[in-house]
C-alpha cells in the first residue's frame, strides 16, 4: 500500500512536470513565431520616393548588414531623362548651350525636340558619376554633349526609356546643313 501511494505521488509529480514542459514548449513556440514575424518585417521594407522611377541597382547583398545612412539602392528618376552624345571636335566647336536638336530613338519613327544643356568636352567621364548608364570607352574618346528631350518622359508607351539608344541631329551640324540643302532644292 505504501508503495502504491509513492507511485501515485510520483505519477502526480510527473504529470505536473509534463504540464510545465508543455507550457514552456507553448511559450517557446509563441516566441519563435514572434521572432519569425520580426525577422520577416526586417527582410523587406517599403521605400517611398519623391519621383516616379525604377530601381536601377541594389547596392546591398541579401543577408548583409546595412549601416545607418548607407546607400541601399540606386533609383532612376524617369521624369528627368537626358540624352548624351559623343560628337566630333568640329561639330562640338559649332555647338552652344541652348541650341535646338532633334532626337529619334532607334526602332521608333517619332522625332522629339530637345535642347543642348551641357557641353562636356573630351574629358567628361566625371560628368557621368550620377547617371544611370555610363559611357562606353568609345564614347569618351569623342566630345561629350548632353541634351534634354522633355518629350521622352511624356510618352507612356516608352515607359522609362533609360538605356535606349538613338540618333541626335544638331541644327548646326553638317547633316542638318545637308538636309536644308536637299529641302531647298526639293529633294
Amino acid at each position: 500500500m505504501q508503495r502504491i501511494r509513492e507511485l501515485d505521488q510520483r505519477l502526480a509529480e510527473l504529470n505536473v512536470d509534463e504540464q510545465q514542459i508543455k507550457g514552456r514548449i507553448a511559450q517557446f513556440d509563441r516566441q519563435i513565431d514572434a521572432e519569425r514575424l520580426r525577422v520577416n518585417r526586417l527582410t523587406s521594407a517599403t521605400l517611398n520616393a519623391r519621383v516616379p522611377g525604377l530601381v536601377w541597382d541594389i547596392l546591398v547583398d541579401d543577408g548583409a548588414y546595412a549601416r545607418r545612412g548607407q546607400d541601399l539602392v540606386k533609383l532612376v528618376d524617369c521624369n528627368s531623362l537626358v540624352v548624351t552624345a559623343g560628337v566630333s571636335e568640329s561639330l562640338y566647336d559649332s555647338l552652344s548651350v541652348g541650341a535646338t536638336v532633334q532626337f529619334r530613338l532607334f526602332g521608333d519613327e517619332r522625332i522629339f525636340d530637345g535642347t543642348v544643356t551641357r557641353l562636356g568636352g573630351s574629358g567628361a567621364s566625371a560628368l557621368y558619376a550620377n547617371l544611370a548608364v555610363g559611357p562606353s570607352p568609345q564614347h569618351l574618346q569623342r566630345f561629350d554633349v548632353t541634351v534634354t528631350v522633355p518629350g521622352l518622359a511624356q510618352q507612356p508607351d516608352l515607359g522609362c526609356a533609360v538605356g535606349r539608344t538613338g540618333r541626335v541631329v544638331f541644327s548646326s551640324g553638317p547633316i542638318a546643313q545637308f538636309r536644308r540643302f536637299l529641302t531647298r532644292y526639293g529633294f
